[in-house]
């Protein structure tokens, strides 16, 4: 059930992201507990899982890959261990512009379904209430691209101004049922933060001895498993 109440927008906010191979996750613990900004574990870990939307042009593909400042993804999001269940998603709009972003999200409460529900029915255009315009334009022209999952750890410096997110064991599907599938060991993390507090953040990287890059999981993951070029 959609709740006019769970209609969000977040404000705008800096993220950025570090992606790490071949390092044991708990050196990358260890580096983050570290900080003097003192991050603590917030939640607990959980799995996240995606499906994502483009329309027949892959224009959220392309435009990312082309770096274009504005630009909008779209995405179910659920959490729990069989990704094959879809229950309680969030429909997100992510839009980018320039190095902030924020996302829109409609909550579907009390909604559940099968991922085949989902292939056999083409069950996005089924689940949601009518749309703001804004969202309108990307999901009607759109249609399901990519299924992705990870398990995701949350930190918070001592401030509260500054999220950190630790990704790991990444799983990139097709929709269809004998699509190619991808498992990726990298390790991203992401730096979250108002734009407000982009002075302050470099302080918080001084002591992350990594480099900012530009990530996509989107676009990492369509290109591995179809024939689109790869962003790397």
């Amino acid at each position: 059930m959609y709740t006019k109440k769970n209609e969000l927008e977040h404000s705008w906010r800096n993220e950025l992201k570090f992606v790490l191979d071949n390092v044991n996750i708990q050196n990358i613990i260890h580096i983050i507990r570290t900080n003097p900004y003192l991050f603590s574990e917030i939640f607990p870990q959980r799995k996240i899982n995606n499906i994502y939307f483009d329309d027949l042009r892959f224009s959220s593909f392309s435009e990312n890959i082309a770096g274009v400042s504005k630009r909008s993804k779209l995405r179910l999001r659920w959490y729990g261990k069989n990704i094959n269940l879809i229950q309680n998603p969030t429909l997100e709009l992510k839009i980018r512009n320039s190095n902030v972003g924020r996302k829109v999200k409609f909550f579907l409460q009390d909604s559940s379904f099968d991922l085949n529900e989902f292939r056999a029915h083409n069950f996005h255009w089924k689940i949601l209430p009518p749309l703001p315009a804004d969202m309108q334009k990307f999901f009607f022209k759109s249609k399901p691209t990519l299924r992705n999952s990870y398990t995701r750890r949350y930190f918070l410096s001592n401030c509260k101004k500054f999220r950190l997110t630790v990704d790991t064991n990444l799983e990139f599907n097709g929709i269809n049922k004998r699509s190619r599938c991808y498992f990726s060991n990298s390790i991203i993390l992401e730096l979250k933060f108002a734009k407000e507090h982009k002075m302050e953040a470099s302080k918080v990287m001084q002591h992350f001895p990594l480099r900012v890059v530009k990530s996509s999981k989107y676009v990492t993951g369509l290109s591995k498993i179809s024939e689109l070029p790869n962003i790397y």
